[in-house]
């Protein structure tokens, strides 16, 4: 309640508004007329007028291959307003999903062999798709996917598209017959490729498509246009701003549960094979080039370690001053020994991206689902303490533990259970662009890709060791409450129990502290999760991993009950790995973060989530770099960033109109604050408020 009336507060102080604009640049940012469009199209394709390609065929491979021969003849093409590059979606055509099967999504495929070889780096392919339909299904087609995606640039090319000039239309027929040719173009034309695969993704229904390395892929064409002097620098930032901005067009009808949830992500930085740092000029050119969009996607990932020199950092801190949540830092040094341990090969492991928002995965050779489901922690937690009367000793807590450890164990083995059940849709289309696919002769709906580990992600492990901390210090320790007054207190809400709640929240020492005890028991949770996963395999061969950072942290607290952390009913479960008693520093939960362990299967996703004040990062860049080294060698896992203060939001939720452009960290996204459901807007509030609190 004090959140909301300090809220209100703030809110009436309106003349702050045209203060904020002012300071945050929002007046230069771009108009945003196309995205209410977006809006309009996005709620047309869920309306009945919507078309969906469905095959009457019943073998659902063939089924499949047909939809995406009907799909590359019928498909309006509607290339947006661009002054480079064609990019088509039709939002009112897509295949149509089968019940019961999961669309695949969540991936970044092979650009780099269809960039150097076009349309004849499918030539194998072709006849593998044969023999992969007729081989599985005894049927016979028409057309291999290669061959009807011939047919789509075909059409293409043959286009006469209104509003775009002669050169533009020769430029474009140009780009495909080099394709078709199997030629290696220049740098617009890779970007061209790109595009051109990239659209098709969409409009066969794989959603949250990352986009991998790009500056490592596409470093080779931009160098020789610049050897050749066909590119200036700034030609090629022309580009690239072109291309991200073709992009983020479509973002309403990308969206999955919330507007901005699009998966674009692009990585850069990171290690080379030979475990050199792998920055270029490319990655100079893409954090520029974003710090200058203020777009909430694509957006950027950036890998980075103590071999990551120092300036690019710097242009990643110019970046973040952007206050688009761009970039995102992942963490070689951490990363890249845990993939390792777990099995991949240090090639595939060195060249790693991540899923939609922090997972890695191997790009173009994986069917790895980082989300494949959500464990809430929190559930075990509440069984076991139901079944207790008390806890008088840390033995009786340790006992304690051990029983919620094997509780853990059995939502794990059902979530298991579920997982193996997952049947996914035929890929025809996506399957070309995975390496291994063709070797099989398998579409990668049933295994073909070498990797196809399904993903974990983690909820309510916060609240889990912050109960654990409360049942110690009140009940354990001071012994001034028992662990029946805590349950009885959580059973009615806390109603007529405001001096307890007043207790347990001056316990400032909790999840995200650099302390001993919590250390130990995240760790202990962390590695009974670790056990019951370990050796399992899903039915297509892969093994589970998991992470502790979950999109999950609203939606499943929402009916879940309130728990002896002082959390009421109903109340969001703490978000990632973050400041969770309010009291902790920006340092505290670094350290914090630097000592979890991350081995094994533990690698889906770890994410240091801070709100920083704009202040902090504009006012002193140097320190705030100096900050982004100290997190790197420290260990952090990743680090994602909000940068904004409290009064700010609070004339946004006032009146959020006059900030149609702010931009916050969603989960694993950026996203428009208005765009957010009020439940997302008020707890990127309370927890900037926390921030700034442990600041002072």
């Amino acid at each position: 309640m004090k959140t909301l009336k300090l809220m209100k507060q703030i809110a009436k102080k309106i003349p702050f508004v045209k203060k904020f604009q002012t300071t945050y640049g929002i007046e230069k940012r771009i108009d945003r007329g196309a995205k209410r469009n977006d809006l309009l199209i996005r709620s047309f394709i869920q309306s009945p007028l919507a078309r969906y390609i469905k095959s009457e065929q019943k073998d659902p491979i063939k089924a499949a291959f047909c939809e995406f021969e009907n799909l590359c003849k019928t498909v309006k093409l509607r290339p947006r307003k661009s002054a480079h590059f064609f990019y088509s979606i039709d939002p009112f055509t897509r295949i149509s999903r089968v019940p019961g099967e999961w669309p695949i999504g969540n991936l970044t495929i092979d650009y780099e062999r269809f960039l150097h070889f076009g349309l004849p780096g499918f030539a194998d392919q072709r006849e593998d798709d044969r023999a992969n339909i007729e081989g599985v299904s005894r049927a016979k087609i028409k057309n291999s996917a290669a061959e009807s995606f011939e047919k789509l640039l075909s059409r293409i090319k043959r286009g006469k598209f209104k509003g775009f000039s002669s050169e533009w239309h020769t430029e474009l027929a140009s780009a495909i017959e080099e394709i078709e040719a199997g030629k290696s173009g220049t740098f617009r034309r890779a970007l061209q490729r790109v595009l051109l695969v990239n659209q098709c993704l969409w409009q066969c229904d794989h959603l949250h498509n990352g986009f991998g390395r790009m500056d490592q892929y596409l470093i080779d064409f931009y160098r020789r246009d610049i050897e050749n002097k066909t590119l200036t620098k700034e030609e090629g930032k022309s580009l690239l701003r072109d291309f991200l901005l073709v992009l983020h067009e479509d973002y309403a009808f990308k969206s999955g549960a919330i507007l901005g949830d699009t998966g674009q992500i692009i990585v850069i930085g990171g290690l080379l094979g030979s475990g050199e740092d792998a920055c270029n000029e490319l990655t100079e050119i893409f954090l520029e080039v974003v710090a200058g969009l203020y777009l909430t996607e694509p957006k950027l990932l950036f890998r980075v370690g103590k071999k990551t020199p120092r300036k690019y950092l710097d242009l990643a801190t110019k970046c973040l001053q952007g206050k688009s949540g761009s970039p995102l830092f992942s963490n070689d040094d951490v990363i890249v020994p845990s993939l390792i341990e777990f099995g991949f090969p240090s090639d595939d492991a060195l060249n790693y991206v991540t899923a939609a928002c922090w997972e890695p995965l191997i790009p173009g050779k994986s069917l790895d689902q980082g989300n494949a489901a959500s464990l809430n922690v929190v559930s075990a937690f509440e069984r076991v303490l139901k079944s207790r009367n008390e806890i008088s000793s840390k033995l009786e807590f340790d006992q304690f533990l051990f029983e919620y450890e094997r509780e853990l164990a059995k939502d794990i083995d059902n979530l298991v259970r579920q997982m193996d059940e997952i049947k996914w849709q035929v890929a025809p289309f996506m399957s070309l662009f995975v390496r291994d696919c063709a070797k099989s002769a398998k579409d990668m709906s049933i295994g073909a890709a070498r990797y196809n580990n399904y993903g974990i992600t983690v909820v309510g492990m916060g609240n889990v060791v912050n109960c654990c901390m409360v049942i110690l210090e009140l009940v354990v320790r001071k012994r001034i409450n028992t662990l029946r007054d805590l349950k009885n207190a959580a059973d009615k809400d806390f109603f007529g129990s405001e001096q307890l709640l007043k207790e347990i929240k001056g316990i400032d020492v909790g999840y995200g502290s650099d302390n001993d005890e919590v250390l130990f028991i995240a760790d202990r949770i962390s590695s009974a999760i670790s056990r019951a996963l370990e050796g399992k395999k899903n039915r297509l061969g892969g093994y589970y991993k998991f992470g502790l950072s979950s999109p999950d942290y609203i939606v499943a607290s929402c009916d879940f009950p309130a728990t002896v952390d002082g959390r009421k009913s109903g109340e969001p479960f703490h978000v990632h790995i973050s400041n969770t008693t309010g009291s902790q520093s920006f340092t505290d939960v670094v350290h914090f973060c630097g000592k979890m362990n991350y081995s094994g299967n533990r690698f889906n996703g770890n994410v240091l989530d801070q709100v920083i004040d704009a202040k902090m990062i504009d006012d002193f860049p140097e320190k705030f770099t100096d900050f982004i080294e100290g997190a790197i060698s420290l260990g952090v896992f990743q680090m994602q960033m909000t940068i904004t203060n409290s009064e700010l939001i609070a004339c946004a939720i006032k009146e959020p109109e006059k900030f149609p452009n702010l931009i916050v960290r969603v989960w694993g996204f950026s996203a428009y604050f208005i765009d957010l459901p009020e439940a997302y807007k008020q707890i990127v509030y309370e927890r900037t408020l926390k921030s700034e609190f442990a600041c002072r």
